[in-house]
Formats: structure tokens, C-alpha cells, sequence
């Protein structure tokens, strides 16, 4: 009997890591679209970083390379991308595939950022993600977030970074 209830638990918190990462990567668009930047920064370790190419529209401002937590606030908070937030501009997240191993995770997922121009919503752009996820005392946190755009080379390199 202690084999199954051991067996069960193992189970029961390996769905509860994947709900709580998809959890954290559902919160992500709606609080970048709604400008929640302290709940969003919330979700990052305190050593985060974000590995993004150069965007040619620039939504958020001149963001590109990799950064830090302090940056991201300024991205989030950015006039650029506070002023297209009220042109209509949202971020479209897809599920994630997500690979767990101890208290470290991967995800990968699409990002797609949509523009309202007139009274129809374009596609600006589709970005890949990879996400590194560390476990914490307080849950799972984003440690690293790696973006590029479809159409890249090295978007299908991220897409084999992940183990299935």
C-alpha cells in the first residue's frame, strides 16, 4: 500500500508543477497588456534574465540583447509600448510543451503580438519562447526567458532545446 500512496504523490505534485508553470505563463500576457508590472516581476527570480533579438517594430522601446529584472520593469513600463497598449496591442501566449527534471523546468511556447489597426487585429509578429523555470521557496519562479522571432534560424535551434 505505501508503494501506490508513494506513487500517487509523486504523480500528484508532478501535475501540480505543471499547472502552477502553466500558471505563470497564462499570467504573463494579461499582465503585460494590462501593465501590472510588480505582480508580473513577481513571477521572475531575483537573477532573471531575458535573451531577446532586436524587434523592428520596436513595441516596447530599444530592448534587445540579454537583460535584467531592472530593465524589464523599464520595458514593461515603457511609453512605447504603454501607448500601444491603448491602440489595442495584446500578447497572445500558446500552451506550453513543458519538460520538468527536479526543481528545474523547460517551456516552450508561441507568442503572438496582435495590433488592433482600424477595426481588425493583425499579427505583428510570432516569437518563440524558451522559458527556464527554477523551484523556489515560494513556487516555481521564471529564471530566463529566450525569444526569437519565427523566421530566424536560430528560432528552430531553441525549438530543439527542449526534450520531448
Amino acid at each position: 500500500m505505501t508503494n501506490e500512496i508513494g506513487d500517487f504523490e509523486t504523480r500528484l505534485r508532478a501535475i501540480e508543477d505543471r499547472l502552477e508553470i502553466q500558471n505563470l505563463l497564462a499570467a504573463h500576457a494579461p499582465s503585460i497588456d494590462g501593465g501590472a508590472a510588480e505582480s508580473w516581476l513577481a513571477n521572475w527570480s531575483d537573477d532573471a534574465l531575458v535573451d531577446r533579438h532586436a524587434d523592428p517594430e520596436r513595441h516596447s522601446g530599444d530592448y534587445a540583447g540579454v537583460y535584467g529584472k531592472d530593465l524589464m520593469l523599464e520595458e514593461i513600463n515603457s511609453p512605447e509600448l504603454a501607448a500601444l497598449r491603448k491602440a489595442g496591442l495584446c500578447h497572445l501566449n500558446t500552451p506550453p510543451y513543458i519538460a520538468i527534471t527536479g526543481d528545474e523546468a523547460k517551456a516552450i511556447n508561441y507568442l503572438q503580438l496582435v495590433g488592433l489597426e482600424g477595426d481588425t487585429y493583425r499579427v505583428r509578429r510570432i516569437v518563440l519562447s524558451l522559458w527556464h523555470f527554477r523551484r523556489t521557496g515560494e513556487g516555481w519562479k521564471i529564471a530566463r526567458r529566450k525569444m526569437r522571432a519565427l523566421g530566424l534560424d536560430e528560432a528552430v535551434q531553441i525549438m530543439l532545446e527542449v526534450e520531448r
